[in-house]
């Protein structure tokens, strides 16, 4: 694609601009993020909750390990987003 446009909770924006775009090799000028909260108070009490979980849980073993092949944290993320094993195991994939 020629630009690439994610949505997603903002607490998530550095983890896509930097590590994400740049583990694809993608050009920082054709890539936008776009963060989207919804409207209620009690998320925005949650918010710096999820940011300190998205800093600990994400942020650090990207940083590590950007492709997310490697890194136990990461795998365990993965393999509990596909309990009835739907698609390819990552390890696959990877």
């Amino acid at each position: 694609p020629a630009r690439v446009t994610v949505v997603s909770f903002s607490f998530k924006e550095e983890r896509f601009l930097q590590l994400h775009r740049a583990a694809l090799r993608f050009p920082a000028a054709a890539f936008r993020f776009v963060g989207v909260d919804p409207p209620s108070p009690a998320f925005a009490h949650r918010l710096p909750v999820l940011a300190h979980w998205e800093a600990t849980a994400s942020l650090a073993p990207f940083r590590a390990d950007p492709y997310g092949c490697h890194s136990p944290v990461l795998r365990r993320k993965r393999s509990e987003r596909n309990p009835f094993f739907r698609t390819p195991p990552y390890p696959l994939s990877c």
